[in-house]
């Protein structure tokens, strides 16, 4: 049995200008696959695996052995022993093992894999996120200007006596909650610069974009389906730790 959950967001955002940010979010994912340390640290682990699974693919080493015995009596001479001995195992085992740890050494490919498609997805979701704020940033000081204006106009108004103070209060608390609002998104910003800068290793990074990369229509779900199993690492795992148990018992 088999089941797949492929969730697809799709966020269609149209703005009148011609530049977008897909170049600015490839940089950043590219700083966070070299500095983050999470995908450092699976990189030395899988180093390490590789080698442990290359371990007793070839015959140990051979074990020389000296022995030199005196005559008694002297007359009888001395005798010198050399002794060379190679432990063998069958031929066939070798060429098992060998194939059990290419098996292994492919499915440690395929779970850093995983780890590491993890981290960036999580890293691009973050600079989606930073670049909706970052629009909505601009929208909230357009609208705190237009605000200010109003209200600078019509507390002038009232100043001359043409005007209605019930006008202007509306209008300042218009402009104080459009402040608060843009407040708010500051510090969501700043979380979620916090966060990308945790993503990339300590290392400082920003993203001041505020347009979307465009996006390409979305194929058939059955393709989609097909392309999702054939890229899936946690598929390709459990396929390897299927043929590595064949492998063992055909090893034993």
């Amino acid at each position: 049995m088999k089941g797949y959950i492929i969730l697809t967001t799709c966020s269609f955002i149209i703005f009148s200008q011609n530049v977008f940010s897909q170049n600015s979010i490839d940089s950043v994912l590219s700083a966070i696959e070299r500095n983050n340390l999470e995908i450092q640290a699976s990189r030395k682990y899988l180093e390490s695996q590789k080698l442990k699974y290359k371990v007793g693919l070839t015959p140990p080493n051979p074990v020389l052995e000296y022995d030199y015995l005196k005559g008694s009596p002297a007359d009888a001479g001395n005798q010198t022993e050399f002794n060379i001995t190679q432990p063998l195992d069958f031929p066939t085992a070798y060429f098992k093992r060998n194939q059990l740890s290419k098996l292994q050494v492919i499915q440690a490919e395929e779970q850093y894999n995983d780890k590491r498609q993890n981290i960036l997805l999580q890293g691009k979701q973050l600079c989606i996120e930073i670049i909706y704020r970052n629009k909505l940033r601009q929208h909230l000081a357009e609208r705190t200007n237009n605000a200010d204006k109003i209200d600078k106009l019509l507390q002038t108004k009232l100043d001359k006596g043409e005007g209605n103070i019930l006008d202007v209060n509306k209008s300042k608390l218009q402009l104080l909650t459009i402040r608060t609002e843009l407040n708010e998104n500051a510090g969501k910003i700043n979380e979620l610069q916090e966060k990308l800068l945790t993503k990339n290793g300590g290392l400082t990074i920003s993203l001041d974009d505020t347009i979307y990369f465009p996006l390409s229509e979305l194929p058939p779900f059955e393709q989609l389906e097909k392309e999702f199993e054939n890229i899936d690492p946690i598929r390709k795992v459990l396929e390897q730790q299927k043929l590595i148990s064949t492998k063992e018992i055909e090893l034993s």
